[in-house]
């Protein structure tokens, strides 16, 4: 057996480290070096060139296999040094496997090994990657009170963690820590970013932009990431103007928007029904030397189908293949939909078969979408279809599914079945959703089965829903549509009594009822109710109140109430 100082043997070190430095594509050639260097055929390798072997296997993020060769070490005679734990520690943390880091930490300092500031740093990430943050928080705490100075790095991985469970507060609270100390550990863009960008998804536009200030105070340079989340921030909350002034500021700065803040802010425009603008933007961004991706066209697509402009959006796609850009499944989704809401049910289908024959996997919206166009093309058999075809790709329908196709089935007389379907599927629990028993509600009403409306209302309590404003509005348009005004009254008092949240048409209605049957008293007594609760009535029974005026049955006090709600009415509405 050759030695270690053997030129043969120097020969094979210098190439695995060379191999190793390059990095690999398959997975067999580091374990190869591994088994070559521990065969027996050569003498006992240094422990730095097999954690070498296993840095290379890391950064391929195979971190099981990298842990298997480790507990080789032992087998081997080989004794692993700081570096070898410190690598078996950052794979348990990226496995999610914290308790595991912590037991490899216990037994390094066992062995004597002091934990240098990359290894606390990996424990922090890996607790905070295993949605831990608060132990994080406390670990990080007593290792400081033990001496550990941390770096930036740990700072970041801490403030990652803080924000990523939305106590911002927390994060700002070691931002201001980090103020205090040396130039090293100073807060840097990335800090600022993160913290900023946290509180812009929390609405905090006014403290974001007060740490953006300050940022820029301490000639902390932002950067396209800063602007990107600031105006993402104004312009979820509706303030354009000041998301326009950033991304002119941020010209000004020679700051180049990347895609993703095009992007963004094409989508931004064109769900305010702003296309041309949108389309603007994304020619602003060709001129700027940025190219338009998939986002960027799918963002365009679906803000023509919005507008029912479904030819352009489909000149948008045309355009995104001839520019090398393929269309995924939101792009044919918006598309899909597009020619849904435009009654082209035929197109719709073709364009859903040729996402399918590109090898595009259709997602629960697409299949959402087609069942909704399908059922509002009056052909019930083909949804049903689309559904089962739906479960056989192994999709599982969600609520939203279950509510057009509920929904579907109930407005193409298909009542009968509709229930039956629930009653299936509530086996499992899946609809258990007070919007599903506000269709099928709505369904026996208007079919005039008022007494199984009524069991199911009854039977919401037992399924722990609460009704809904929605629910009470379908059930006393059913009575009162067949003259079971006394049971309406009743409903009146439930909802009243719950407490529950409504826009005051209930009220209209049962006022309506009430009136057709010229039971003035009790419709006046509604209608102060209606009227004390701030509530607005509709047109419809503003026009019988008109009536009312001229009505010698309506007594003084009456038409002095008639006339109050009649000048809310007036005020609100712009009338004279």
């Amino acid at each position: 057996m050759a030695s270690r100082r053997s030129s043969d043997y120097q020969l094979l070190l210098k190439s695995v480290r060379e191999r190793c430095r390059k990095g690999f594509t398959d997975l067999d050639d580091p374990l190869n070096l591994f088994r070559q260097l521990t065969s027996g055929k050569h003498p006992l390798p240094y422990v730095s060139d097999l954690n070498t072997i296993l840095a290379a296997i890391v950064r391929m993020k195979h971190y099981s296999t990298a842990i298997s060769l480790s507990h080789d070490f032992h087998s081997l005679g080989i004794r692993p040094d700081a570096y070898s734990l410190g690598i078996l520690i950052n794979c348990y943390c990226h496995l999610k496997h914290s308790g595991f880091a912590f037991s490899v930490l216990g037994n390094m300092m066992k062995l004597g090994f002091v934990p240098d500031v990359v290894t606390f740093t990996t424990l922090i990430n890996g607790l905070i990657v295993n949605d831990k943050p608060k132990q994080a928080a406390l670990f990080f705490e007593k290792i400081c009170s033990q001496g550990f100075r941390p770096n930036l790095v740990t700072y970041g991985a801490l403030v990652k963690g803080m924000c990523r469970i939305g106590d911002t507060a927390a994060a700002v609270v070691l931002l201001r820590k980090m103020d205090q100390l040396k130039d090293s550990c100073r807060p840097d863009v990335v800090i600022y970013n993160t913290i900023l960008d946290s509180l812009c998804k929390d609405k905090l536009m006014n403290e974001a932009m007060h740490l953006f200030l300050e940022m820029k105070s301490k000639c902390i340079l932002p950067d396209v990431v800063t602007y990107t989340s600031l105006i993402r921030g104004f312009c979820n909350l509706g303030r354009r103007e000041e998301g326009r002034g950033l991304l002119n500021e941020m010209l000004a700065s020679d700051i180049a928007p990347d895609v993703k803040t095009f992007s963004m802010l094409a989508d931004m425009l064109c769900k305010d029904g702003m296309v041309e603008q949108a389309v603007h933007v994304v020619q602003l961004m060709i001129e700027k030397g940025v190219k338009p991706n998939t986002i960027t066209y799918s963002t365009i697509i679906d803000g023509y189908c919005l507008r029912g402009q479904v030819e352009k959006a489909l000149e948008v796609m045309d355009l995104m293949v001839r520019e090398g850009c393929a269309p995924d499944a939101v792009s044919y989704t918006s598309l899909i939909n597009g020619y849904c809401k435009n009654k082209k049910i035929n197109e719709a289908l073709e364009l859903f078969r040729d996402m399918c024959r590109k090898g595009l996997t259709a997602d629960t919206v697409a299949y959402n979408t087609l069942i909704d166009g399908l059922f509002k093309a009056q052909n019930p058999q083909l949804a049903l279809k689309m559904l089962r075809d739906m479960q056989a790709s192994r999709l599982t329908p969600d609520l939203g599914t279950y509510a057009v196709l509920l929904a579907g089935l109930c407005k193409n007389e298909k009542l009968d079945a509709a229930l039956a379907i629930h009653d299936e599927v509530e086996k499992s629990g899946s609809l258990a959703d007070i919007s599903i028993y506000n269709i099928l509600i709505d369904g026996l009403c208007k079919v005039g089965r008022i007494k199984e409306a009524c069991e199911m209302f009854a039977r919401l309590s037992s399924r722990n829903l609460q009704p809904n404003g929605q629910t009470y509005n379908v059930l006393m348009k059913g009575l009162c549509n067949e003259s079971f005004v006394l049971e309406a009254m009743e409903f009146i008092k439930k909802m009243e009594e719950s407490c529950c949240p409504t826009n005051g048409a209930p009220y209209d209605i049962i006022i309506q009822a009430l009136l057709c049957k010229s039971d003035f008293p009790k419709a006046m007594f509604f209608l102060q109710k209606m009227h004390g609760g701030g509530f607005t009535v509709s047109a419809s029974l503003v026009a019988k109140l008109v009536d009312l005026l001229c009505d010698d049955r309506v007594d003084d006090s009456m038409k002095e109430l008639i006339k109050r709600v009649l000048k809310d009415f007036d005020q609100e509405f712009g009338g004279n």
